[in-house]
């Protein structure tokens, strides 16, 4: 269950993080709406996941910007990419329900229209 929340909360802060971006947002406005804390070992998990950047691993948010002393952060190429991958795919499952449902209803009206054929040529003997 815990990975499970943890990769709800990386989509939810990858998607907040994405529509920030332009701007850019503070630490501290992303650590309160999405509660990271010590308490529940979330802030520890947030900065290896997002902002712990290796040379092989870059960083999913990193500096961006000071204004009036506080500094702002924004999503990195590697998470921009995520995010627009994320969206993509979901855009995608999304497309494809709506595809099967349109093949499920042409499948009824086809088989409808066969049954109708048949009866008609059944009953056009008589």
């Amino acid at each position: 269950m815990q990975i499970k929340t943890k990769e709800s909360i990386y989509i939810k802060i990858l998607l907040w993080a994405y529509e920030r971006s332009a701007d850019g947002f503070t630490e501290a406005e992303l650590t309160e709406n999405f509660e990271l804390n010590n308490d529940t070992g979330l802030y520890k998990w947030y900065l290896q996941v997002f902002k712990n950047g290796t040379n092989d691993n870059l960083p999913i948010i990193d500096y961006f910007k000071t204004v009036d002393d506080v500094g702002y952060w924004c999503l990195t190429e590697k998470g921009m990419s995520a995010a627009i991958d994320y969206l993509e795919l979901k855009e995608a499952q999304a497309s494809g329900k709506k595809a099967t449902v349109i093949a499920i209803i042409s499948i009824i009206i086809n088989i409808l229209a066969v049954l109708a054929q048949i009866y008609i040529q059944l009953h056009s003997g008589n």
